[in-house]
């Protein structure tokens, strides 16, 4: 059967009555040239929301020309979107200074104020006369410089009053025991101030300070 190619218009024999092109290549630009030619017909004529420009898509939902655009548009929309919020004058709960907002509910002037107000022991003393004593301020608790113990962490410091109850116990600490402070203070490590005593009697010695509104410390 001789056929004539769709494509390059050239003579062809074959078998098969309903084959249309000479090879796989012209099947192929023929493809091609319909679904650019059917692309092309379904294109549409959009105007740019931020620059006003007149642009060609198949997408007519398509609001921008390109995504500088885009995003150019989206930010000052946000920015007048902010400018228009309602302000609110607020006293800061930490460090008592005036500050507005945009939010109802934030208590906080800044993040330092954040960080400040979730922690327990800001009266502990600044400076310490030993440079290798170093003051947990989160938990209260002082720590030296003790690379030897058995306690130390990776930087080879110790809870001292810890070392201190092991003088004065002539002995090491058992996991089970822990140290109490009497004043509820947890950085005066002097030797009246420390109790050793099991973990049990701690607990409840806690819960008794905590029913008359006093403070008991652990580790």
């Amino acid at each position: 059967m001789i056929k004539e190619c769709k494509h390059c218009k050239d003579i062809f024999e074959t078998d098969v009555w309903d084959k249309k092109y000479c090879s796989k290549r012209c099947k192929n630009i023929a493809a091609y040239f319909r679904i650019k030619k059917a692309k092309i017909e379904c294109e549409y004529e959009c105007y740019c929301l931020n620059c006003t420009k007149g642009f060609k898509t198949f997408n007519i939902k398509k609001k921008f020309c390109c995504d500088k655009c885009g995003g150019a548009y989206k930010s000052r929309k946000h920015y007048n979107d902010v400018k228009n919020r309602n302000n609110y004058e607020k006293i800061c709960l930490y460090c008592k200074s005036d500050f507005i907002t945009h939010s109802k509910v934030k208590k906080y002037c800044s993040l330092k104020c954040v960080h400040n107000s979730q922690k327990k022991y800001l009266d502990i003393p600044s400076c310490l006369e030993n440079s290798k004593r170093k003051i947990d301020k989160n938990l209260g608790y002082v720590r030296i410089y003790c690379p030897m113990h058995r306690e130390a962490n990776t930087r080879g410091y110790v809870y001292e009053h810890r070392l201190i109850a092991e003088k004065m116990t002539g002995r090491e600490l058992f996991s089970n025991e822990v140290v109490h402070h009497k004043n509820g203070i947890r950085w005066d490590n002097r030797e009246e101030n420390l109790e050793v005593m099991d973990k049990i009697e701690h607990s409840k010695l806690t819960r008794e300070c905590s029913s008359i509104g006093l403070r008991a410390s652990i580790l």
